[in-house]
């Protein structure tokens, strides 16, 4: 994405526009998030270079000009074809999708940004963290540290001030560069805002709202944040460039490189040795190490066996890299699978082991702590507003394991609450 921003602004060739397209048709096949988000960037700073050459250049009429355009066109028509090819199965199925994808126009309103978040240091940063900490977990509106970290830093927004300030310093080019960076960043942070904001007495229409019409599938619009952070980086280098130009000394340079990147680092460090999750061998549960040296292909279900969305299934998919067996856990929300798992709850159904079997079931593995800790581990709670939140006070069972004493489910091991059941019913 920044490779092709960068393209975007800096050069004007028919090879440029070919990379230019190259880049952004990559992206929606990579990542249909960021290539939604950046055909809606896209769309905004070609509007502002198309009013940018209609009323700022005067070029007189070629053959070169002439034939510049046809290739654009033949540029555009073949992106247009390679994006199609890349989201045809999404249009082919465009109904289907959305009936099983769409999500509550609420979302909208928790996973998008608020203004103090682009100025909210990280939880995790060792030097800022634990003061704000407890103004992060009460103003989460219910969505989690991992969406809404969103913090630009003041040293970038300080040396993107430098640029803008210092435009009549610069060329015609990187004149049009800042002014181009300023439209992205800010058509990024408009449509990162909720549907509706209140302004005084009246609820006021987002750009998002309209996004959200168009694919109401996406519903994060808070990841618009990571586009306005790339483009004060854009603004901030060429701050700092315009202030390393005023000094005339290599050493001078070089000191106030130095102190940028110091800064810089205080701000945003959140790295090991201060920040780390170990996850090598000795941190795998005992269960999942007893499940890889089972033999066989088999099926697995664990429990609580909860509706995909839940963070829960992270966790099973995490340690599925370790043993390595199937899981009927993670079916998609709404979907065949999703409607099957709300009948395979009930360990006091006498028909349970049955229908697990049905399925391939071998073994059933009910994670016990689980169940009081909820949708969120214990140690994870943190990013989720701690106290504070609701989603923390959420537990399976009302916080209760199953014990089954269905016939038919025998139990084989138990791993410091971990219990593996073995499905005998056939």
């Amino acid at each position: 994405t920044g490779g092709y921003f960068y393209v975007f602004f800096f050069n004007d060739t028919a090879t440029t526009e070919i990379y230019t397209l190259s880049l952004h048709d990559a992206l929606p096949i990579s990542s249909y998030y960021y290539g939604y988000f950046t055909l809606i960037i896209t769309t905004a700073l070609l509007i502002y270079y198309l009013l940018y050459r209609r009323f700022t250049v005067s070029e007189p009429p070629s053959a070169n000009v002439g034939r510049r355009n046809y290739l654009t066109l033949a540029i555009l028509a073949l992106g247009l074809v390679i994006v199609v090819g890349a989201i045809y199965p999404i249009l082919a199925n465009w109904q289907a999708i959305k009936t099983i994808f769409s999500r509550p126009i609420a979302e909208l309103y928790i996973y998008s940004a608020r203004p103090l978040e682009y100025l909210t240091p990280s939880i995790n940063n060792p030097f800022f963290g634990p003061y704000v900490q407890r103004f992060v977990d009460m103003n989460l509106h219910r969505s989690n540290v991992f969406e809404q970290s969103l913090y630009l830093g003041f040293i970038p927004l300080i040396l993107a001030g430098v640029a803008v300030a210092g435009l009549k310093q610069y060329g015609k080019k990187k004149r049009f560069f800042i002014y181009s960076s300023l439209v992205g960043a800010l058509t990024a942070l408009i449509f990162s805002a909720p549907p509706t904001v209140k302004l005084f007495h009246l609820l006021l229409p987002m750009p998002s709202l309209l996004a959200y019409k168009l694919a109401p599938f996406f519903r994060v619009y808070a990841r618009f944040g990571i586009f306005v952070l790339l483009f004060v980086a854009l603004l901030a280098a060429m701050g700092f460039k315009l202030l390393s130009a005023r000094l005339k000394s290599r050493v001078g340079k070089l000191a106030l490189l130095a102190l940028v990147l110091a800064l810089i680092t205080v701000e945003f460090i959140t790295f090991p040795p201060w920040r780390y999750t170990n996850i090598s061998k000795s941190t795998v549960p005992a269960v999942y190490r007893w499940l890889a040296r089972q033999p066989g292909d088999f099926v697995v279900a664990e429990y609580p066996w909860a509706p995909s969305i839940d963070y829960v299934n992270s966790r099973y998919l995490f340690y599925q890299r370790v043993h390595k067996k199937r899981l009927v856990n993670g079916a998609v929300l709404n979907s065949r699978g999703d409607r099957e798992r709300q009948k395979l709850w009930d360990f006091n159904d006498p028909k349970l082991p049955a229908r697990l079997h049905n399925f391939g079931v071998k073994y059933i593995i009910i994670h016990t702590g689980r169940y009081r800790q909820g949708m969120i581990a214990d140690e994870m709670k943190r990013y989720y507003g701690g106290r504070y939140s609701l989603i923390n006070r959420f537990t399976y069972n009302g916080g209760q394991p199953p014990r089954p004493k269905t016939p038919g489910l025998k139990l084989l091991r138990n791993f410091s609450g971990d219990k593996v059941y073995k499905v005998t019913d056939k």
